[in-house]
């Protein structure tokens, strides 16, 4: 049997049904939860509620973004989003690590990013609620630390639960 002679015998076996306002509903997208500007004011959500969603074991996800400025005076950014690989609550303040990944090395003029391949360059960065994106490259001796706007998305609702985890 061909190709197409065994699709429409599977549809006419198993019948066709239109996608309908019966379909079951996707699972709860992301959702913006929280955000800080660089000097770790609030600017968008409760804290709480983002401490209640690492409390519930909720995925979270932190974007944070870069701007930069040539001696020329050519302005750009970068934007990033990540999943948190490991979340602390630490005097009410959330932290998230993120996995490694492999150095990147973006083109200031045009959108092209290319992968920093000198050396062991995997790039280890801790977020957090107050502004602040610590970095480390394995191979070096030294980390950095700047300040940037951070937003914190969570997968889901809050449910009930406890409040504390100790």
């Amino acid at each position: 049997m061909t190709g197409w002679c065994c699709c429409v015998a599977v549809v006419m076996l198993f019948g066709w049904r239109p996608l309908t306002a019966q379909q079951p509903a996707p699972p709860p997208g992301w959702r913006l939860i929280y955000a800080v500007d660089s000097t770790g004011s609030p600017i968008f959500g409760e804290k709480a509620e983002l401490v209640l969603a690492v409390r519930a074991g909720l995925p979270v996800r932190v974007g944070w973004g870069i701007a930069y400025r040539l001696s020329d005076g050519t302005r750009g950014g970068l934007e990033h989003v990540a999943d948190a690989a490991f979340l602390t609550i630490h005097h009410g303040e959330v932290f998230a690590q993120l996995a490694p990944i492999l150095g990147q090395a973006p083109a200031a003029r045009e959108p092209v990013i290319t992968f920093r391949t000198e050396g062991d360059r995997l790039w280890y960065a801790l977020l957090d609620t107050t502004g602040r994106l610590h970095g480390h490259f394995t191979g070096s001796t030294e980390s950095h630390t700047i300040r940037t706007a951070t937003h914190w998305y969570v997968a889901g609702a809050p449910g009930p639960g406890r409040d504390r985890l100790y």
